[in-house]
């Protein structure tokens, strides 16, 4: 059971947390969804169970990759309804070294029997105490679902899955707690607290992932350009088909403190003739012997969460950079 004196706060020490097995409390900016109480399912024990229990609604949850819940025989609790986030699996209970399934044990050893990438079918009877909850492979940006964002940080830490469970308002009993009792309450027990944003901005950072579509010479402000056009299949991205633009003027690789200009641009434009939506940034561009323009698909700005916008943005900039072996900018004005 968690019982320093002194609470952490961020991604990194949310992560030492759960690989030292202790609990830490998922914060969600969100009013209605307030905070989580989690930890890794691989090294749950008794005693932290047994915290996560009373002071939260009880209902205790393992969130674990979809895939790992079809090899353990865990199909969702109502085939009917499956939507594309996370899903409720069937019930269940392990069969080894438990009595009823009910107690903070027995639960234990089961988010344990869940938590194991190697576990077996037959170690898990049906239905039982504890619910496995599916969930897809991708974290989609701006997620504010609990079982997405406790794997995604599982996950971040080396474990299989997560157990976690709302914490309940100690001042209203019927209630979740709300962020400003979420922090009192970590700060009470010494539990690490860790915003969903960071958990959701760490995944797209490990995540993200640019294929070149097309490179081609184009002619603009009369100069001559590379263009590199890049397909974005970030996970929970990519089927909303968005393109990044790289325009390349000379050969960046060479000097350092590349000239850079970073835009948000329509990707029709870009694909359509690739015509400047503002010539004399372009004329700025060819006055440098070496410089790149990155225009980023404006369409982040309608279909991907406010809160990570400019972090997808920075992270399809230095990828784009990487890609053009350029390590050091500056920046055009």
């Amino acid at each position: 059971m968690t019982t320093s004196t002194s609470a952490s706060t961020g991604l990194g020490a949310a992560q030492a947390a759960l690989v030292a097995g202790r609990s830490v409390l998922l914060l969600d900016e969100q009013p209605e969804t307030g905070g989580a109480l989690m930890l890794a399912a691989d090294t749950a024990t008794t005693a932290e169970i047994a915290f996560l229990i009373r002071y939260t609604a009880g209902y205790l949850r393992v969130a674990i990759a979809d895939t790992h819940a079809d090899r353990l025989r865990l199909p969702p609790m109502w085939p009917a309804n499956q939507p594309t986030g996370s899903v409720d699996a069937v019930t269940v209970d392990a069969r080894n070294h438990t009595t009823t399934g009910i107690s903070a044990h027995d639960r234990a050893r089961t988010v344990r029997t869940l938590g194991d990438p190697l576990a077996e079918p037959v170690e898990l009877t049906r239905p039982g105490h504890v619910v496995p909850v599916r969930v897809p492979a991708s974290l989609s940006p701006g997620s504010h679902d609990q079982a997405s964002l406790a794997y995604a940080l599982a996950k971040a830490s080396g474990a299989t899955g997560a157990a976690y469970c709302p914490l309940v308002s100690a001042r209203d009993a019927t209630a979740i707690a709300r962020t400003g009792e979420l922090r009192a309450f970590a700060a009470e027990h010494g539990i690490t607290t860790v915003e969903a944003r960071d958990v959701r901005e760490h995944h797209l950072r490990t995540t993200c992932v640019l294929e070149r579509a097309e490179t081609r010479q184009v002619r603009l402000a009369g100069d001559e350009f590379r263009a590199i056009r890049y397909r974005d299949a970030t996970a929970g991205l990519a089927h909303l088909g968005l393109t990044h633009l790289a325009l390349v003027h000379g050969d960046p690789a060479v000097p350092d403190r590349v000239p850079l200009l970073v835009r948000y641009a329509d990707p029709i434009n870009a694909l359509l003739g690739l015509t400047p939506t503002d010539a004399a940034e372009f004329a700025r561009m060819s006055e440098e012997n070496n410089a790149v323009a990155i225009y980023i698909d404006s369409r982040i700005t309608e279909l991907v969460h406010l809160d990570n916008q400019s972090s997808h943005a920075d992270i399809v900039r230095d990828q784009v950079l990487t890609d053009l072996h350029i390590a050091s900018t500056r920046t055009i004005h």
